[in-house]
């Protein structure tokens, strides 16, 4: 089985989606540490000028103890009409946008407490569209003490996965020398951005995987792994 780890990411950009791509089953962190003023409750999106925040404002008491999946929405700020405001304005005119639109408009309208069941409900939503259903397990499920890179192998041991697919910044923190004695492959993803029209120009890269969805429809799936477009080779340097 080859196996992927992720956080659950909002709005997950295109590299979140390539590596769930080059797995069959994913592994969602959600009892680990919530990090701050990252990626969990915030991302990009393409607008006339560059681009802009979409965030989801959290509450923020205890934040520095809680997993992710215990960090709550804060539902005292309107973030809805902002956030759905805001892709209308900057996506209405794409040529895929009507097509994608009231099924993720209608995930956004639902009502949430943790943060992590909105991102699942859009993630899962992606993984769909991109044509790529994954088998998805969550961390807090095999209720395991260690940390970063040995949490990692003990999942990898948990789950009997037969290769591990770890993003680029694995080889900072995992022993490789446990998953060689282990007989667990590990494949770093090499992920190069494809440069794809955009509503407005120049590109921009780094973006949420909606603007590439909304602009390309279902040949999303093939341009997420480069297919008949240029790339990137590195966009972080």
């Amino acid at each position: 089985m080859r196996l992927t780890i992720h956080q659950p990411e909002f709005l997950p950009w295109l590299g979140f989606l390539h590596k769930i791509s080059l797995a069959e089953t994913v592994v969602i962190l959600d009892d680990i540490q919530y990090r701050h003023q990252y990626f969990q409750n915030r991302n990009k999106i393409r607008t006339k000028e560059g681009w802009t925040w979409m965030i989801i404002p959290v509450r923020h008491q205890a934040l520095d103890e809680w997993q992710i999946n215990m960090v709550e929405i804060d539902e005292k700020i309107r973030w809805r009409r902002k956030i759905i405001g805001s892709i209308e304005v900057n996506y209405s005119k794409c040529p895929f946008f009507t097509e994608y639109w009231p099924e993720l408009k209608e995930i956004f309208n639902r009502d949430y407490k943790q943060l992590i069941d909105l991102n699942m409900e859009i993630i899962r939503f992606l993984f769909r569209v991109f044509e790529m259903e994954r088998k998805i397990l969550f961390s807090s499920e095999f209720g395991l003490t260690s940390k970063k890179g040995e949490l990692v192998f003990d999942i990898c041991k948990k789950m009997g996965a037969t290769t591990y697919i770890s993003g680029i910044s694995g080889k900072e923190y995992l022993d490789m020398a446990r998953f060689e004695h282990a007989e667990i492959p590990v494949e770093f993803q090499e992920f190069h951005h494809p440069v794809y029209q955009q509503r407005y120009s120049p590109f921009i890269p780094c973006m949420s995987s909606i603007d590439l969805l909304f602009n390309h429809g279902p040949n999303s799936k093939h341009i997420l792994q480069g297919v008949g477009v240029e790339t990137i080779e590195s966009i972080f340097t």
